[in-house]
């Protein structure tokens, strides 16, 4: 039996993120997108299109969803990070996780097909971030961890003014801006952003907001130091209790 609040549209019950694998096609549930990432564009000689993912989240669970092509085009608009929606799905894909690009540990990540989405109310149920929270002070005397990914919950304390640099990989010219975060461990640590985020006005980061970050990237340059990419989930709030995060 599928568990659940009724699905809208006779379409039986919402199925439980955690349930979701790669023996349904059709299901539907109701998420909060915590994340969304740009639309992005390939080509290649043999194909070409564009893709967007973003990171759901329900009472049981994340996932990491991708839409592709004219699902990608139809569903881009309709979405806004931090807001509930029904996904009624009849032809989607689960694939095995790839955590190069996520830190959402579900092992399944679905490829969105025949979706319809309908925005849905917001009781609250669903918590706007869920994270592993860590403290700096895990980064002290040259401890923790010098790769992969970690969340953290600090106050910005300062930040740098935003430059351009210029990828090697790439060669795209690249915003970023570097900031310091603290935590009530009384440690902090050097975090960058990229992009958008880097313009935001110096009024934004001078007013020292609280931030729930999950998914930073940790890299061992120069110091052990943080970085938001299209994999983290940020929140920013000026006066945020982490305790009503979790």
């Amino acid at each position: 039996a599928m568990r659940g609040a009724a699905a809208p549209g006779g379409g039986g019950a919402f199925r439980s993120i955690s349930e979701l694998n790669p023996y349904q096609q059709r299901f539907t549930i109701k998420a909060r997108v915590t994340a969304k990432g740009p639309m992005r564009t390939w080509n290649k000689p043999t194909s070409s299109g564009n893709l967007f993912s973003v990171d759901l989240l329900d009472g049981s669970g994340e996932i990491r969803g991708t839409f592709f092509k004219e699902v990608a085009d139809k569903v881009f608009p309709l979405l806004e990070e931090g807001k509930v929606y029904v996904f009624q799905e009849t032809s989607g894909r689960l694939k095995p996780s790839n955590k190069q690009y996520t830190s959402i540990p579900h092992e399944f990540e679905v490829t969105f097909g025949n979706v319809t989405v309908e925005p849905a109310d917001d009781d609250g149920a669903i918590a706007r971030i869920v994270g592993d929270w860590k403290k700096i002070s895990m980064f002290a005397d040259g401890g923790g961890p010098r790769e992969g990914n970690v969340d953290i919950v600090g106050v910005i304390k300062a930040a740098f003014p935003a430059g351009q640099i210029t990828s090697k990989r790439t060669g795209q010219e690249l915003t970023k801006r570097e900031v310091v975060l603290c935590d009530d461990s009384g440690y902090d640590v050097r975090l960058t952003f990229w992009g958008e985020l880097a313009l935001r006005d110096d009024a934004f980061f001078e007013a020292q907001p609280v931030l729930a970050a999950k998914g930073l990237r940790v890299s061992d340059f120069g110091g052990v130091s943080l970085s938001s990419g299209f994999g983290s989930q940020l929140i920013f709030d000026g006066q945020e209790d982490p305790e009503s995060l979790r």
